[in-house]
């Protein structure tokens, strides 16, 4: 049985992990426009090249590290060299020299973003596969993912309000306060790394199966119930997606409260945090699949109602933000705990198997973000106008869309649990 501090010792690496995801993927575009005078068109297709190269290099960063496992080397030590890359690559992402014109500091971001998504898929698909080693059973990869997950969300936080408390406390401006968020990163993946993750144990493979970029893809080709779980998860990523692409426009012109984007934001990864442990528990007693299906059930009953805010009542969005915010924390452990159930025993195939879940997940990402951005521009909505005609499509695209996609994953997974494809 795992113990709390083996718990502790792994699931913690995921804060910094975290802390870094949300500055690279979120917050990378709006700091190069404004910091450094990038025009938006060049940097938009600069970013979608890097993402492109991301997206497509995720199953090659998973076969390699299954090469490398193959051939004896540890995941731990995978990790711990591609942190220390990440680290070096993430800081020079947000300090670019000075002394460059606007065409090198594209090459800057362009190579320093690429560097950056390599290293962290290495980092986090070894560190996601270990979760699946240690686990050996249905409880303990809740207890893994759920712990895992907390953390995570604890580094979400931290990145999205530090920039702010910087500037707040020390009189910075944004570029120096991500020169600071840069350092303490540094600092937090070391320490976590060196004082915690170190103690981790890892079950050694015992026996190796044959290994091929073929052999391997094929079999997850094949693997039926994986690609259909899969299926599932790249559908729910969509409607995951889809509010987070818009949430800005939603609040800036729906709500009219763009100042308090922070706190709706903190509110609902506060109350993810909080519920984490409750939806553990419930997982345990009732099963994962109904467990996720009800925690589904429930994140539509409560987001739905975004549609029928506006300025007059803004402030009821805090309480959907908590309401939606408590059921994060089903959407965060038990699509992970699927995963780790099925692909158990595929050995050091697992981060090959990983890095095309990241992959698909990411491609719902890439998706949604697009699709909702051109529906919004058919619509002719034009951000920060009074006289809008596109702005009556804002609630629909944040919360009802959505809503239906959770809608289709529910009756997915209903008709799994059928078939006891499980």
């Amino acid at each position: 049985m795992i113990t709390k501090k083996q718990l502790f010792n792994y699931a913690i690496l995921s804060m910094p992990l975290a802390f870094v995801g949300l500055p690279i993927y979120v917050n990378i575009n709006g700091f190069y426009a404004k910091e450094y005078g990038v025009n938006l068109s060049f940097l938009g297709f600069l970013l979608l090249l890097s993402r492109a190269i991301d997206l497509i290099q995720e199953p090659f960063v998973g076969y390699w590290s299954s090469y490398l496992i193959h051939k004896k080397v540890s995941q731990k030590r995978i990790i711990l060299y591609s942190s220390i890359l990440l680290s070096l690559s993430f800081f020079a992402l947000f300090n670019p020299p000075i002394s460059f014109d606007k065409q090198m500091i594209g090459v800057w971001f362009v190579l320093f973003l690429v560097l950056t998504y390599t290293f962290f898929n290495f980092a986090i698909i070894n560190y996601e596969s270990i979760a699946v080693y240690i686990a050996k059973n249905d409880n303990e990869r809740l207890a893994i993912n759920s712990w895992k997950e907390f953390f995570g969300l604890i580094g979400v936080l931290l990145a999205s309000i530090l920039p702010s408390l910087l500037a707040i406390f020390i009189d910075s401006d944004l570029k120096s306060s991500y020169f600071y968020c840069s350092a303490i990163f540094v600092f937090l993946i070391f320490t976590v790394l060196l004082v915690f993750f170190r103690s981790v144990k890892i079950n050694k493979i015992e026996h190796y199966t044959r290994l091929n970029m073929k052999s391997v893809f094929g079999e997850i080709k094949n693997n039926k119930i994986f690609l259909k779980y899969l299926y599932i998860f790249f559908i729910n990523a969509i409607a995951v997606s889809i509010p987070a692409s818009v949430i800005f426009f939603y609040v800036e012109d729906v709500l009219r409260a763009s100042q308090k984007l922070g706190l709706f934001l903190g509110v609902y990864f506060l109350a993810g945090c909080m519920f984490i442990g409750f939806w553990k528990k419930i997982a345990q007693k009732h099963g994962i699949i109904n467990t996720w299906i009800f925690a589904l059930f429930g994140s539509v009953i409560t987001f739905i109602f975004n549609c029928l805010l506006g300025e007059t009542n803004a402030n009821l969005f805090f309480i959907v933000c908590f309401a939606s915010g408590l059921f994060l924390g089903a959407d965060l452990i038990m699509p992970p705990a699927i995963i780790a159930n099925i692909i158990h025993d595929k050995k050091e195939k697992v981060t090959s198997y990983i890095a095309v879940w990241n992959m698909l997940v990411k491609l719902g990402l890439v998706i949604a973000s697009s699709a909702s951005l051109i529906i919004l521009g058919f619509f002719d909505y034009k951000i920060g106008s009074y006289i809008n005609n596109g702005l009556w499509a804002i609630p629909y695209v944040y919360s009802v869309v959505p809503c239906l996609i959770k809608i289709i994953v529910i009756v997915k997974l209903r008709q799994l649990q059928k078939r006891k494809d499980y």
